[in-house]
């Protein structure tokens, strides 16, 4: 109860100076994170990165709430699987199920999850009501232990604070995290060492006879085991490991046919055929539509038919992951736009449609599935699974950036100018092609108003060219809009000091143009 934890707190303070010196500390920690809090707006904290990173935070925070939506897809997972779960390693299947597409409006289309960020929540929709409780009562069955300890004179009143705290902290970290390799051994032997201590001297202990057995029976078999494990798996991984690795160093000096020849040999060694199918398949997929990585159309068409006959193996191993009927379906999907054969256009269209089977509010099966329609000339439909993505999540920039792809295809003028305006009002991550692109559009059409608009993201993208800001403040002056081309020119002459001199010419003509533009409105 409260009152005995009072009791306990109060009982150390006056006989323990360690607790009464660690009871202050904690206390100046606590007024000292209150002060920084409650100043957080301060210059000096938000110029300073890591005071920043201690005091910047908030339940509308894009990390805070894709963990809330997270948690509340394994809630409605574990309602639906409340018995057995969904097995170990599945949070993913439930994941996708039960997406909110809110998801996108805080991470873009990026979103594969396959942890809830709460280990509570983990194990519950993994594990089911009995490996909940199972997880929950070595808590239980801890602080029993801890107690029992306290009473026998095993441990001291200091030590039991000490290891609760450890183990209460544990346990809230996990509420919203999930658990890692270092923390859970740590949290390993500190289990052992309080059931070493439980042990000793207490009636359950084991008897002489059985201590002494226990070693010469285990001893081996744990040998053996082990041994056989290191040889078969461990190691075997590791050279699988080690064959991935190597992929992001051809990655880096864009060496396409040794990136495949490594992620062959994983794939071919790799105890877990699931990995090496999938990052295959991406790398492939990634590796496309780049000029760095150049390869005859017919060596991609074999590497696709060997990551799709990879991935194959991957499904028949795990039937139920949406995200490998996804990467499935771009392989097949890339297969028909280099042969334009349609037994790749059955298997892509039939791979994308399961995948989003699994999860309706997916948006990039529908992505994948608007391609293969584009790829075959049927615009119409590719439009129609887009709307699909659209309806799905409005905000999502990537959908307006497909479908001006159709509307461009399709030969829709105008279409491909409001998906443009789209694009931009959803802050899509252009790139210097793709904004050029649309440089180009509205320059013909002469609309100052949407140029205006591609230009300031010209200056955002490489704010170093002073042409973009010269171009900006010359668009202002054409539409008439001589304080915001000042404006601009303020900020020009900020981000790049060498340009004042011209920005004080261009000041002065505009201020003239001003003052002629007050002239003409008094007479």
């Amino acid at each position: 109860s409260l009152s005995s934890i009072f009791s306990l707190v109060l009982k150390l303070w006056r006989n323990n100076k360690g607790i009464k010196y660690m009871l202050i500390g904690v206390s100046i920690l606590v007024l000292l994170g209150s002060s920084l809090f409650a100043l957080r707006s301060n210059s000096f904290i938000k110029d300073n990165y890591f005071l920043n990173r201690l005091t910047n935070y908030s339940l509308e925070d894009n990390t805070v709430q894709t963990r809330l939506l997270s948690w509340q897809a394994g809630y409605e997972g574990f309602k639906d699987n409340l018995l057995l779960g969904v097995g170990s390693e599945n949070f993913q299947n439930v994941f996708n199920e039960y997406i909110n597409p809110e998801f996108y409006d805080y991470t873009g289309d990026e979103v594969w999850f396959d942890r809830s960020h709460n280990t509570v929540i983990d194990i519950g929709v993994m594990m089911g009501i009995f490996g909940l409780l199972s997880y929950l009562s070595i808590f239980i069955a801890l602080f029993y232990y801890l107690i029992n300890l306290l009473k026998r004179k095993l441990l001291s009143d200091s030590s039991f604070i000490i290891l609760s705290l450890l183990f209460i902290t544990y346990f809230i970290q996990n509420l919203f995290v999930f658990d890692s390799l270092n923390s859970l051994i740590l949290f390993y032997l500190l289990l052992a060492f309080v059931y070493s201590l439980y042990i000793q001297d207490n009636n359950e202990s084991l008897n002489e006879s059985k201590v002494l057995a226990r070693p010469i029976l285990t001893i081996p078999l744990v040998i053996i085991s082990f041994t056989w494990l290191f040889f078969s798996i461990n190691l075997v991984e590791v050279k699988a490991n080690n064959s991935i690795f190597e992929t992001f160093r051809d990655k880096g000096r864009v060496d396409y046919e040794t990136m495949v020849e490594h992620y062959k040999q994983a794939a071919d060694v790799a105890v877990n055929k699931i990995d090496p199918a999938h990052l295959f398949s991406s790398a492939l997929d990634e590796s496309f539509y780049n000029q760095n990585f150049f390869a005859s159309p017919e060596t991609k068409i074999s590497n696709f038919k060997i990551a799709a006959s990879l991935m194959d193996r991957a499904l028949d191993l795990d039937s139920s992951n949406m995200y490998l009927y996804y990467i499935q379906s771009k392989n097949y999907s890339h297969l028909f736009e280099l042969t334009g054969d349609m037994e790749y256009f059955d298997k892509g269209l039939y791979f994308a449609v399961e995948s989003k089977e699994y999860a309706a509010n997916r948006i990039r099966p529908y992505w994948v599935i608007a391609q293969m329609y584009l790829l075959n000339e049927q615009y119409d439909l590719a439009i129609e699974n887009i709307d699909i993505a659209i309806n799905i999540n409005e905000g999502t920039a990537q959908n307006y950036y497909y479908k001006s792809i159709i509307y461009k295809a399709q030969g829709n003028v105008d279409g491909q100018g409001e998906m443009y305006k789209k694009m931009m009002e959803h802050n899509y991550p252009f790139s210097n092609n793709d904004i050029f692109e649309l440089l180009n559009y509205f320059d013909e059409r002469q609309d100052v108003e949407q140029l205006i608009n591609v230009v300031t993201i010209l200056t955002e993208i490489d704010p170093t060219d002073l042409n973009h800001w010269n171009n900006l403040v010359g668009l202002y002056v054409m539409d008439l809009q001589y304080e915001e081309a000042l404006v601009i020119l303020k900020q020009a002459s900020k981000i790049n000091p060498g340009y004042s001199y011209n920005a004080l010419q261009s000041y002065k003509e505009i201020e003239q143009l001003i003052k002629n533009q007050y002239d003409e409105q008094d007479q």
